[in-house]
């Protein structure tokens, strides 16, 4: 779909654009208005509904002895947000990957999965526990 042109945008529009640092070059050049409209980037969500899905699909931890704070679903969205999109990534594809040996029957190979993992992401011990492996 073609953008219209600069003149045919409203008075109220056009200066929030350009308060946003999108100036009439830049529209007219193609720009992209994620940010002009107050929306993150494309990719940033995605990652964003990524993280949401992953989180509840394993569930919500209970609180426990390896859950002693009582970390909710939001905690856990949160704290792999902040890692940043590449780590988050990493993490739930580790997890998936460790959980589908689990689920198999191949809990041999979840295990030394769950012994070699990256413990230089800040990940809380629960969150590798608490998904019902290794007696969680």
């Amino acid at each position: 779909m073609a953008r219209k042109g600069w003149d045919a945008l409203s008075d109220a529009y056009r200066s929030r654009l350009e308060r946003k640092g999108v100036s009439k070059s830049a529209y007219e050049s193609g720009r992209s208005l994620h940010a002009a409209r107050g929306h993150v980037s494309a990719q940033e969500e995605s990652l964003r509904k990524r993280i949401t899905r992953f989180v509840y699909s394993f569930g919500v931890p209970e609180e426990s002895e390896r859950n002693p704070h009582g970390y909710t679903a939001e905690d856990e969205i949160e704290r792999l947000r902040r890692m940043g999109p590449l780590q988050a990534q990493e993490y739930m594809d580790y997890r998936r990957k460790m959980t589908r040996y689990w689920e198999r029957g191949e809990p041999e190979k979840a295990m030394r999965m769950f012994k070699r993992r990256d413990r230089s992401v800040n990940v809380p011990e629960y969150m590798w526990w608490y998904h019902g492996m290794f007696g969680g």
